[in-house]
């Protein structure tokens, strides 16, 4: 609750939560805004407009390419996300997971893999108990396979 008031106060914005609609892939002060994966071969990055995050995995590499914080909506909500995934992504080696800040309590944890389209994935944090909620994406790429590369479309945020 501290860091999102510091977090309002120096970047005059509001904290994401599910009222926002859509949170761009904008990285300038974590963890509420993107964390963003930098390494050699392993890597996010933000298209210009913000609207689409690219993602490199070379094989043998993975982790997490993005996580941040949002205040919890109050309630069930959805998370709508547009993967744009190479080929060569399987099932299991995109995923995007939601956990209680503090608790690690999961709420979700789905794959993404090499869909395409919007996927409406629902969140139902447990009450008053989880006050911020993690969201990650994270990735991989298998030894002696192709790397594997595409785009994330701008994930949103509503109310169920």
């Amino acid at each position: 609750a501290m860091a999102g008031k510091l977090y309002r106060h120096i970047s005059g914005k509001t904290l994401p939560n599910a009222s926002l609609g859509p949170l761009d892939w904008q990285g300038d002060l974590p963890p509420f805004d993107w964390a963003l994966a930098e390494e050699s071969g392993f890597y996010a990055s933000p298209a210009d407009s913000g609207a689409t995050l690219d993602v490199l995995i070379r094989p043998g590499k993975g982790g997490r390419l993005a996580g941040r914080l949002i205040a919890n909506p109050g309630g069930a909500f959805v998370i709508g996300i547009e993967p744009n995934l190479g080929p060569f992504a399987e099932p299991e080696d995109f995923r995007l997971v939601a956990r209680c800040a503090g608790s690690n309590v999961t709420l979700l944890d789905a794959p993404l893999g090499a869909s395409k389209g919007a996927r409406q994935l629902v969140v139902t944090p447990p009450g008053d108990q989880c006050g911020f909620i993690w969201l990650e994406l994270n990735g991989r790429a298998w030894r002696g396979e192709p790397d594997v590369r595409g785009q994330i479309g701008r994930i949103t945020l509503s109310k169920r």
